[in-house]
């Protein structure tokens, strides 16, 4: 079984991560039409390392989600295909939440609430909780899963 190392990069600029990233996303073309990758690689959160290979990508954009009155972190991962197994997403969401946990914790400023996901890939999202706590809220119009954690540092207006 392949040994992955996840390497945290949020908002951390490593010139040689953005690099790795940008020509696997342009060797497996993922980035969709009309996205800069010069703007997306500034959102990366954690990347995924088998060896110097990289194994899998996660980006962060940080926005408000209406139904929820909070700023959450929207968290995407794409991993490579012939890598393309649950254990590389669910090793970027878990270190992702933790990142983003932390960042949000060190910038109060920024008001983030938690991290939201929609699942795209078949056959994620068997358990309405899961490994990385992102809970099942609701589907987008196309019926795909809108997840949501809180961090316990956040409080909601009552």
């Amino acid at each position: 079984m392949p040994e992955f190392t996840f390497f945290p990069v949020w908002r951390k600029n490593d010139s040689k991560v953005e690099a790795d990233v940008k020509a696997t996303w342009a060797k497996h073309n993922i980035l969709p039409e009309g996205v800069d990758p010069e703007k997306r690689v500034k959102q990366l959160c954690v990347v995924a390392y088998e060896g110097d290979q990289v194994a899998g990508i996660s980006t962060m954009d940080i926005a408000p989600y209406k139904p929820l009155r909070k700023r959450f972190g929207f968290f995407r991962a794409f991993t490579i295909p012939g890598f393309g197994n649950q254990d590389i997403a669910r090793g970027l969401a878990v270190n992702c939440r933790d990142v983003l946990n932390q960042w949000s914790i060190d910038n109060p400023q920024e008001a983030v609430a938690g991290m939201m996901a929609v699942y795209q890939a078949k056959g994620m999202g068997r358990r309405p909780v899961g490994v990385s706590g992102l809970t099942l809220i609701g589907y987008t119009p196309e019926g795909y899963q809108v997840r949501v954690i809180w961090f316990d540092h956040v409080t909601i207006d009552v």
